[in-house]
């Protein structure tokens, strides 16, 4: 072999290792936050759909709460944090501003619910999905046995309602006013068949913060975990949620996690180790 063709190979081989020095194919695509890339098809806040990328959250015939540890406790330590849960269907999926649902989701069955609502006109408001809705029924029916009276104010909201909801108050008021005090269609949790709005006739039947100090607003705040429900934007957590603080707001997500976040004092973001811009100074309503 003479030295030209020693060189060469030489030069080819020092290319070979450069190319993959440089690409380094050994780390995998990920997004800005590397601990957390997108699962597939979720839809980003920008509205567009993920078409690559790992499925970090779980399968969609599973939820959160069937990931749980059996100690559960292990999930105060951020590295044993439950998988981002994003897949529409499921019972504990993560719902805001930063995680939408597509527009044409639509939960599936829906059951009307048989409690008592501000209003006599049967509407989609009046349905849940049918675990919910069960839940809540029996909610209603103890509170009742302790003399206490909870209705119904807005349960399920299409995204084309809620399309129809933020376009009106804009119309009326401005888009500043609509996107501060409306969810923006896709980031309301209503959309997923399990939550519901409920309040008093202590109060009229107002969707008020006022209903937090009322006989029904104290025994739910205490006792709808129970029934698997949760106050899904509480006192103190707007940085976090990126809400207001809305005690008549119940999400359901399952007996055993409802449990868990009721006693740990923690919100969905928390549980999922997410938070929304802890600078944003203009908190939001899901309405």
């Amino acid at each position: 072999m003479n030295r030209i063709t020693l060189t060469v190979i030489i030069l080819i081989i020092l290319g070979v290792i450069g190319y993959y020095w440089i690409t380094d194919w050994s780390k995998p695509e990920v997004f800005e936050d590397s601990n957390r890339p997108l699962p597939l098809g979720m839809v980003a806040a920008t509205g567009e759909a993920v078409s690559g990328g790992a499925v970090s959250g779980p399968a969609a015939s599973e939820s959160a709460e069937e990931l749980l540890p059996r100690d559960i406790s292990q999930i105060l330590d951020p590295s044993k944090s439950v998988p981002l849960d994003s897949i529409p269907e499921s019972i504990t999926v993560l719902v805001n501003r930063a995680f939408l649902l597509p527009e044409d989701y639509i939960p599936d069955p829906l059951k009307k619910v048989k409690i008592p609502f501000d209003t006599t006109i049967v509407t989609e408001k009046n349905s849940l999905r049918s675990e919910a809705a069960m839940q809540i029924e029996k909610m209603v029916k103890a509170a009742k046995k302790k003399k206490i009276k909870i209705v119904g104010v807005s349960g399920y909201r299409s995204y084309a309602r809620q399309k129809a909801v933020f376009e009106q108050s804009a119309s009326a008021h401005g888009k500043e006013h609509a996107d501060k005090y409306c969810a923006i269609p896709g980031s309301s949790e209503h959309q997923t068949g399990l939550a519901i709005d409920v309040s008093t006739p202590e109060i009229s039947n107002v969707l008020e913060e006022k209903f937090a100090d009322t006989k029904a607003g104290k025994w739910v705040a205490k006792n709808s975990y129970k029934y698997g429900f949760v106050v899904r934007y509480p006192k103190g957590k707007q940085k976090i949620t990126g809400y207001n603080y809305e005690p008549w707001h119940l999400r359901y997500v399952g007996l055993k996690t409802a449990e868990y976040l009721y006693k740990n004092k923690l919100t969905l973001e928390e549980f999922y180790n997410v938070s929304m811009n802890k600078e944003n100074k203009e908190w939001r309503n899901d309405l």
